[in-house]
């Protein structure tokens, strides 16, 4: 038999959390189905400095773990399971539970109201090194910790499209040299995008080229690269992705609710 709750909230980063807890003062009960790999993009984010209420800045994994203990604080209940199926039944006219979840223990809710806050994850490349060292000079979001590079001697950025420019201007403002890893003979960003990089002495652009591997002990060290054919290590403080993000919507497959080629939900008016 199903569990029958009011609401039900999908996800477990800022936003799932922040609506945990106006659900919980509001006396909604609600229930969080925060996923097997909790804490959303922030758990891979370093320093969170524009996040109001700490002025020395915090760590993006321990905002994540206050705002879960914030949660439960206030009666939320949090179930680390992820969501596989969600389907709407709109024959049942005698009650209001008609939204169906099934998660990846076999568990089954039925809710009156649900909220999807599951994000994306941002696209990486699995390389060697990469699960060690992401967080510690590996990175999704250059945005966020680019005053951690402060000074510093040599950072790359992987991408060709507008995103990695951005990340690299983000970066230019802090290290010394910023070079982006295009794998094709040229990008694909908008021209206008590409002009702002031709303002910038150091930002530099290498085609042809790919990450093979990350090393260092603690931290990132070294990137192996293959430019043109040949391989090489450089020495590196940092690496960013700017290679897309994949939202995480599987589970609506069957449900009713239309996302797009990418797999983000349609919104009102979005279509």
């Amino acid at each position: 038999m199903s569990d029958l709750r009011n609401l039900i909230i999908i996800g477990s980063g800022p936003a799932a959390w922040t609506a945990a807890i106006y659900a919980a003062r509001a006396k909604l009960n609600p229930l969080v189905l925060a996923g097997e790999q909790s804490g959303g993009q922030l758990m891979n984010t370093m320093l969170v400095e524009n996040f109001p209420g700490f002025p020395e800045g915090i760590l993006g994994p321990e905002l994540m773990v206050n705002m879960r203990k914030q949660a439960i604080r206030l009666g939320v209940e949090v179930i680390d399971k992820d969501v596989t199926k969600l389907t709407q039944n709109s024959k049942l006219k005698t009650t209001n539970y008609n939204l169906n979840l099934k998660t990846s223990n076999k568990a089954e809710f039925m809710a009156k109201a649900v909220i999807i806050a599951t994000g994306a994850t941002a696209n990486t490349l699995k390389l060697p090194g990469e699960k060690r060292l992401m967080g510690r000079g590996v990175g999704v979001c250059a945005v966020c910790d680019a005053p951690l590079y402060k000074d510093a001697e040599r950072v790359f950025v992987i991408g060709g499209g507008d995103s990695a420019i951005e990340e690299a201007m983000a970066l230019a403002k802090y290290a010394k040299e910023i070079i982006i890893l295009v794998r094709k003979n040229k990008m694909r960003a908008t021209a206008i995008m590409q002009d702002h990089i031709k303002q910038r002495n150091n930002i530099k652009i290498w085609y042809n080229s790919e990450a093979l591997e990350f090393l260092g002990e603690k931290n990132l060290e070294q990137v192996k690269i293959i430019k043109g054919g040949k391989e090489s290590l450089c020495s590196a403080k940092g690496l960013f992705y700017a290679i897309g993000h994949t939202p995480a919507t599987k589970f609506l497959v069957g449900s009713g609710i239309k996302v797009d080629d990418n797999g983000y939900i349609f919104i009102k008016g979005g279509e």
